[in-house]
């Protein structure tokens, strides 16, 4: 009996380090449309709806909203939705960081905010 090396493993099971590489940059890549139609999604929809032919009819600019009759369009747009949709997006960020660095500093996939007391503290707050 031969003893199966690490790479004889790998090649019998049809995966290699390659092949998980070039599958996270697709993931990655089919990722960022789908944020960028997440943003385009929660801006347009909402109490006041804004078309998406309104939308992009937007500039940011304040003067050339008001001569086109979209000033009430372009005052949700830039003061109440755009700022939301960034900061959803920049907590949304700040939570995979925080749970990507918990899991390699534990070298533990199911690492969790509990393993720290995070979860208990966060509760006593």
């Amino acid at each position: 009996m031969s003893v199966a090396t690490l790479s004889d493993t790998k090649q019998r099971f049809g995966r290699t380090d390659g092949d998980r590489r070039a599958q996270g940059r697709l993931l990655m890549v089919a990722a960022v449309p789908l944020l960028l139609a997440a943003i385009v999604l929660s801006i347009m929809v909402g109490p006041a709806g804004i078309d998406f032919s309104a939308l992009a009819g937007l500039s940011f600019d304040r003067a050339a909203a008001s001569e086109a009759g979209l000033a009430r369009d372009w005052l949700i747009l830039v003061e109440l939705r755009l700022p939301r949709a960034m900061l959803g997006i920049m907590v949304g960020a700040g939570l995979a960081l925080a749970g990507a660095l918990m899991q390699g500093l534990f070298r533990n996939p199911l690492a969790d905010p509990a393993l720290l007391g995070v979860s208990a503290g966060a509760g006593l707050a």
